[in-house]
């Protein structure tokens, strides 16, 4: 197996997931695209996944409703991955889903607390296949509150 056939098989994903429930970007970071792949564990490692919530889904109930329907699509993805991952166990979790914002990304904020997540490291975006340090549109707004950007981390880590 290799690194691409599970990439193409996120990318086949993502594109149904647009299908069903209008689908934003999203970008694959992590292991799998540092250094190629090198220190990706087949047996081990997780997909690192950025979807970004679409614009559209202005307030609280549209997001609760999109990603209700996100989570769904990503048992899918689990059942899918295991065989291209060569997973004994289907209960270990094969990705990790990360739903954010426009304006957690904007804020650059990351539930790690770890500063310039989005804006410093390489992610893959799964429709173009593009590779590019920082996620489009990272850190561009401004200066803000420090107990704003603990209720977006606050948010971003009861959401995955």
């Amino acid at each position: 197996m290799s690194l691409e056939s599970v990439i193409g098989c996120v990318q086949e994903w993502w594109n149904r997931v647009d299908a069903n429930i209008d689908a934003s970007d999203l970008y694959l970071f992590g292991s799998s695209i540092y250094r190629d792949g090198l220190q990706f564990d087949w047996h081990r490692s997780d997909l690192d996944l950025v979807a970004l919530i679409p614009e559209s889904k202005r307030t609280a109930v549209d997001r609760y409703e999109w990603l209700v329907e996100l989570a769904k699509h990503k048992q899918r993805l689990e059942l899918d991955l295991v065989p291209l991952l060569q997973r004994e166990n289907a209960g270990m979790p094969a990705v990790s889903l990360i739903p954010l914002t426009t304006e957690e990304l904007r804020a650059d904020v990351h539930k790690s607390k770890v500063k310039h997540f989005f804006a410093d490291n390489e992610f893959l975006n799964i429709r173009t296949k593009g590779l590019r340090k920082g996620i489009p549109r990272a850190g561009d707004g401004g200066n803000r509150s420090p107990l704003i950007l603990q209720g977006l981390e606050y948010a971003q880590e009861l959401r995955c």
